[in-house]
């Protein structure tokens, strides 16, 4: 049987991103671990492992961290658990290769899907993909077309976006002072800590990771190993 509900008690979690933003920071990461960790309790398994990868769901097919994955599932028995079929691929024949092995995998966000699921599933995102690439090439020659010079937005936009940025930082920049001065450790995932409890928001009124706070100390032009907090 390629996909299992109670068969294994020992888990391993495969996690995806698609971004090097997203990888760094944390945040999509920390939400597929948390699915995991909340479906082993339901099941009274064990996580033994996670592996970690940041790559395209449409991109490369050469996935190193989840051959990784699959041979230790392979070797210990375990089960295969993914946050969400895109986190496997967003490809038919991928996805049928891995149902034709012989690790037994689960889909966390639909663990009581049979094959037939899944592969209507992957054949349905694959073509999401197929459609909104040929969307984008369509909205990009009619723009061309119409004597629109591509890219120009996007360099006014980022400029725009680094400016708010520097004038945000410069905003908090006493309260962060006061919330990091005294603290001894120095190291990017403290500083991240010492935030989120001293209740100073980030941009985006979301949570401090070691990322964001690199990103604040490179627009106050602080050193991030050794910080002068001036």
């Amino acid at each position: 049987m390629n996909i299992s509900q109670d068969s294994a008690k020992s888990f391993i979690l495969y996690g995806r991103v698609s971004s090097k933003g997203q990888f760094s920071s944390g945040l999509s990461i920390d939400a597929q671990k948390k699915l995991a960790e909340d479906f082993v309790a339901r099941k009274f398994g064990k996580l033994t492992s996670v592996f970690l990868e940041q790559e395209t769901a449409s991109g490369k097919r050469r996935r190193p961290q989840l051959d990784l994955a699959l041979e230790e599932c392979k070797k210990s028995g375990s089960t295969l658990l993914v946050g969400n079929l895109s986190r496997l691929s967003r490809s038919v024949s991928f996805t049928s290769k891995l149902l034709d092995g012989n690790v037994p995998f689960i889909c966390l966000d639909m663990p009581d899907a049979g094959r037939e699921m899944i592969q209507m599933m992957s054949i349905m995102a694959e073509w999401e993909v197929r459609q909104c690439s040929k969307r984008t090439k369509l909205a990009l020659a009619a723009a061309k077309a119409r004597g629109v010079k591509l890219g120009v937005n996007g360099k006014k936009l980022g400029k725009q976006n680094e400016e708010a940025a520097i004038a945000y930082y410069q905003e908090i920049k006493k309260d962060v002072i006061v919330s990091l001065g005294k603290t001894r450790k120095r190291t990017l995932q403290h500083y991240a800590d010492t935030l989120n409890r001293s209740g100073i928001q980030t941009r985006c009124n979301g949570k401090w990771y070691p990322q964001t706070v690199k990103n604040m100390f490179k627009h106050l032009q602080w050193d991030t190993k050794a910080p002068s907090f001036a």
